[in-house]
Order: structure tokens, then C-alpha cells, then sequence
């Protein structure tokens, strides 16, 4: 499920964190708000260039004033919501559309579709698509706790060319995965932890942690190991055991804008800072 191969794939949480940005700025001073638009960049050692992205989401639920804190509102009011995202970085354009459906108290079902295409500068490589389609059901077994499960497929083809001879090839592979989200709120201050695991040939664990001092203002840690499955390791420079840690800092000025700030390292290869974050959103 998490693949970060040569063609494309950040792991799938890393992915899911530049998709989620974050909300805010005023455009009206409504009550409720059904929009949100998210821009985020992203400087890593490993790349090039910037990891730019933006997101158009659509809350098919309003969302209302309350006492929560302002990131997680949508999640804890439940709101259904449809997205589209673009996300670019070196040769990869990424296209993304996706949707969360709470289908009663107890029962949510979330979907994700991506199509990455790479425009490769290596002269013996052409070409290369990737597909992506990840699916999850959840279930709350408390209103402040739900857990589930999930299945990601993934398809690549990509074409090599050596001379006058041109090769394509095809793959593909199904990822089943478990996820749960534990939120303990008094107010606009408390916990939000959420943990997943992946169950793959690249298997990937991903561990989410944030602290919310108010409505404004929370702190998170995040921790993510990747198994890298040693067939792809020489060929996409990959090490086959990546412990990442991302510190981030977020701050609302209003229900409308926030500003995110975050660092990342990777804690196998002790080399510092290796990631820098910044993300911006606009809710009205």
C-alpha cells in the first residue's frame, strides 16, 4: 500500500498529510462554511524541487460554530465532503479526487483515487503512469473512538527503451490495511492520536499524535516506518528501513485561515532536518 518506488509513491500517510492541509480565511463571516481550499509546499533533501500542492474540498455538511478545536472540526461534527487535489513535484504530477461519507453514528466510508503521471529524464526511461485507488471502512465504537479497515490498489506501467527497442510493462498489487482514531476533547483542548498499519511487500506504520492547547493552537508528532521491500531498494536509492519523524506546529488566527509548520527527519540516517513544511488553508 505504501509504495515509494522510483515511479512515484510518497507512503501513504506522508501522502495523506499534504491532502489534509488544514482551513481558513474569510471571505464572509457565515455562520456555517461548505468550502475549503488548502495550498501546502514542501522542501525535502531527496527531491529536486519543492513539493507544491492544492486542494479544493466540498463539505456536502455544513460546518457549524462550536467549542472544538478549529483543524478537526469537520471530523468531530462528521461532515461528508468531497475533494479534488493536484500535487507536483520534479517530473510527477499527481491527480487526486476523493470523498468521506459518514453514513450514520456509527459507520463511516472514505475513498481515494490517484493518477500520477512522470515525465522521466533518464534516456533509457519513457513515460510512467501510476494508479491508485484506496478505499477504508470505519466504525465508532465510541463517539470519540472509531477503527476499521482498508484496501489500496495500486497499478504502474511504464515503458523502457534501449536503441531502437522499446519494452512496456505492467504491475499491480492489492494492500489490505487496519487504522484507528482515538480523540479526547474537554473543550477546544485535548488529545487526537491515530495510528495505521500497512500489510504489504513495502509495508508501512504510521503513527499520529496531537496535542490541542485550545482552539488555535496544537502541536503534533508523527512517526512512520517504512519497510522497503529489497527488490526495489537498489534500483530507487531507498533504504530498506526508514524511521521518519515530522514535528509540526499549527496555529488557527481564525475559524477561516491557519498556518501549519513542519519538520522532518529520518532517524536511521541521523543527517538532521530533512524535510521542511508549510501549509496554509482558507474555510468559508
Amino acid at each position: 500500500m505504501d509504495i515509494q518506488l522510483e515511479y512515484y509513491m510518497e507512503p501513504k500517510g506522508r501522502l495523506a498529510r499534504f491532502a489534509v492541509l488544514g482551513a481558513g480565511f474569510t471571505f464572509n463571516v457565515a455562520a456555517e462554511m461548505n468550502n475549503e481550499i488548502n495550498l501546502g509546499i514542501m522542501d525535502t533533501q531527496d527531491r529536486d524541487d519543492q513539493f507544491i500542492g492544492v486542494e479544493y474540498k466540498r463539505y456536502l455538511t455544513p460546518i457549524e460554530s462550536s467549542k472544538s478545536p478549529y483543524l478537526i472540526r469537520p471530523y468531530i461534527q462528521r461532515a461528508n465532503d468531497v475533494s479534488v487535489r493536484y500535487f507536483q513535484a520534479d517530473n510527477d504530477s499527481r491527480y487526486q479526487v476523493g470523498a468521506n461519507w459518514y453514513v450514520n453514528p456509527s459507520w463511516v466510508v472514505s475513498g481515494d483515487y490517484t493518477f500520477v503521471n512522470r515525465e522521466n529524464d533518464r534516456s533509457f526511461y519513457s513515460d510512467n503512469h501510476y494508479q491508485a485507488l484506496d478505499l477504508n471502512l470505519g466504525y465508532f465504537f465510541q463517539p470519540n473512538w472509531h477503527a476499521g479497515v482498508g484496501v489500496y490498489y495500486t497499478r504502474r506501467t511504464w515503458e523502457s527503451a534501449f536503441g531502437d527497442i522499446t519494452e512496456s510493462y505492467r504491475d499491480s498489487d492489492w494492500s489490505p490495511s487496519v487504522f484507528s482514531r482515538y480523540t479526547s476533547l474537554d473543550g477546544g483542548s485535548g488529545w487526537d492520536v491515530r495510528g495505521e498499519y500497512t500489510f504489504s511487500d513495502t509495508q508501512n506504520f504510521e503513527l499520529d499524535g496531537r496535542y490541542f492547547f485550545n482552539q488555535k493552537l496544537s502541536l503534533s508528532a508523527t512517526y512512520t516506518y517504512i519497510e522497503q521491500d529489497e527488490r526495489f531498494a537498489p534500483v530507487d536509492d531507498i533504504i530498506a528501513g526508514q524511521h521518519l519523524l515530522e514535528l509540526g506546529f499549527d496555529y488557527w488566527f481564525s475559524s477561516h485561515f491557519n498556518f501549519r509548520f513542519g519538520l522532518g527527519t529520518d532517524l536511521e540516517q541521523g543527517d538532521g532536518i530533512s524535510s521542511l513544511t508549510l501549509l496554509t488553508s482558507i474555510r468559508f
